[in-house]
């Protein structure tokens, strides 16, 4: 009997299949000691509860930034954990909340609509426009695609990735920069139309964060799988999370278990002004450590209308970096 052929994105059909025991596996092990993972993110929430608060309960507006979470079950599991515990008030999502944006993988996705706060998201490389359907028909959620929402009087914009390359076979992934580049021009097109500049962008590239320094104070983006902070010169932020779904299922297959990352972002309920966060970082499969580290970020200095960088007010744990190798873009 001869063997099937592939075409398309089933072209990547044998490799799944024929890893898929040993992915459930290692998977079933990892999930099966996410209690334990839970319970330390709430012991260490305890402890970084004694830091000094970034403003008073009723002054401040919790928001959680997630990003790739590339449909592993136990970055929902953590995502819905962190919702709890930390009592945030909506979720902001930049994009890959799937592989390969298919009709079964959107199951599991239907989860943030049970949340019980608002939740925002933008389509990444991997999401297909029947995913932001679905995503868009959950209660409590909005997808953006250079538009605009608030959560709790935080404004927020967003765009979409103009790319859909769930195949990385193709390398189509390596799109021109003026395609994301131009995409990052709609939305601050979008931004100057506005009465009022908006507290956060979302993008879901880096790469189309660029024309939005100025006018945006904080820009948050995905894609890269490897965290990372940068003041920009105007004093604003760029925020590039890593993956909260540690790479996806497919990375259980790598040598190196990738960690889940997520970040709590906390506003000036008045002026929407950025007052400090909370990295959260699980370790990967087979690893139980969990870190979380506050960042204080400073009122800007009259002399020069920004500071440079932000003070460390408190962290539990080593930090917000673990230091494994970064994974590969999503």
């Amino acid at each position: 009997m001869s063997a099937p052929t592939y075409t398309g994105l089933l072209v990547n059909a044998n490799s799944l299949i024929g890893n898929a025991q040993d992915i459930v596996a290692r998977f079933d092990a990892y999930r099966a000691s996410l209690e334990d993972l839970v319970a330390n993110v709430g012991s260490l929430y305890s402890t970084l509860s004694s830091l000094p608060p970034p403003g008073a309960a009723d002054e401040t507006v919790a928001l959680l930034h997630v990003s790739d979470l590339h449909l592993n079950p136990a970055g929902f599991d953590l995502v819905a954990q962190v919702v709890s515990q930390f009592q945030v008030d909506g979720v902001l999502d930049t994009g890959d909340i799937t592989d390969w944006g298919s009709p079964p993988e959107n199951q599991l996705i239907s989860s943030v609509g049970t949340l019980g706060v608002p939740y925002v998201f933008i389509r990444g490389n991997h999401d297909s426009a029947t995913t932001a359907e679905l995503i868009a028909a959950q209660p409590n959620t909005t997808v953006l695609d250079d538009s605009a929402t608030e959560i709790d009087g935080i404004s927020i914009v967003g765009a979409k990735d103009p790319r859909f390359t769930p195949d990385k076979s193709t390398g189509d992934d390596d799109a021109p920069l003026e395609v994301l580049t131009r995409s990052g021009e709609r939305l601050a097109e979008l931004v100057d139309s506005l009465d009022e500049a908006p507290d956060v962008a979302l993008v879901h590239d880096p790469k189309q964060a660029p024309p939005l320094e100025g006018l945006v104070p904080l820009v948050l983006a995905g894609h890269t799988h490897d965290r990372k902070v940068t003041e920009l010169d105007d004093g604003g932020l760029l925020m590039v999370q890593g993956s909260t779904g540690g790479s996806g299922l497919r990375a259980l297959q790598g040598e190196y278990p990738e960690p889940l990352t997520c970040t709590v972002l906390y506003f000036a309920a008045g002026t929407g002004r950025l007052q400090a966060y909370d990295e959260i970082t699980l370790g990967g499969l087979g690893e139980s450590e969990v870190t979380i580290q506050r960042t204080v970020v400073p009122l800007p200095t009259p002399a020069d209308g920004a500071d440079d960088g932000a003070d460390d007010a408190g962290s539990v744990g080593p930090g917000g970096s673990d230091g494994s190798p970064a994974s590969p873009p999503g």
